[in-house]
This record gives C-alpha cells, sequence and structure tokens, in this order.
C-alpha cells in the first residue's frame, strides 16, 4: 500500500491502443524519358530522390522486373521528414 492512497484509487490503468502512423512517399519525379541511337550500348545513370512525407518510418523495396533497369539500392527504411536519393540504371542494349 502507498502511503497516503487507498487500495481502490491505486487501481490499474487500462492499457491504450498504440497510435497508427503512416507514411506518404514523396517523388521528385516520377518519369524518366529517354531515347537511344540505335545500337547504343552505353547506360545511362538518373537521379531521383524520394521522401517520407507522413509519420513513422516508411520501408521501402524495389522490385526488378526488367533486366535493363535497375537501381543502386533495393531496399531500406526512412524515417520521418528524411529522404533518399537514388541511381537508377538504364541499358539500352537490354
Amino acid at each position: 500500500m502507498v502511503a497516503g492512497c487507498s487500495e481502490s484509487a491505486a487501481a490499474p490503468v487500462a492499457p491504450q491502443e498504440p497510435a497508427v502512423t503512416s507514411s506518404k512517399l514523396g517523388v521528385n519525379s516520377l518519369t524518366i524519358n529517354l531515347s537511344f541511337p540505335e545500337g547504343d550500348t552505353k547506360t545511362v545513370t538518373k537521379n531521383i530522390t524520394f521522401m517520407n512525407e507522413g509519420e513513422g518510418v516508411m520501408i521501402w523495396a524495389v522490385r526488378k522486373t526488367a533486366p535493363w533497369i535497375w537501381m543502386n539500392e533495393a531496399d531500406g527504411a526512412l524515417e520521418k521528414g528524411y529522404s533518399k536519393n537514388l541511381e537508377v540504371f538504364i541499358a539500352p542494349s537490354g
């Protein structure tokens, strides 16, 4: 028993639901426009930046679906307010 409190006053507090947070993806560009002359084999590098404009931590991943385009990183996490610069590689020979 705590001094100055009755046992009924020291009743346990009901647990609270955890706060729900959601991340919000922001991207500096959704389009990369390129054209290659016939026979060109030089891989082109473009930069994109994306950011977590929401709350909490944003977990991201890139799924490679074409052999001619890839990125320098495949996955990661971004805290609220942080951004990430990525390189996108496009190979005309693919």
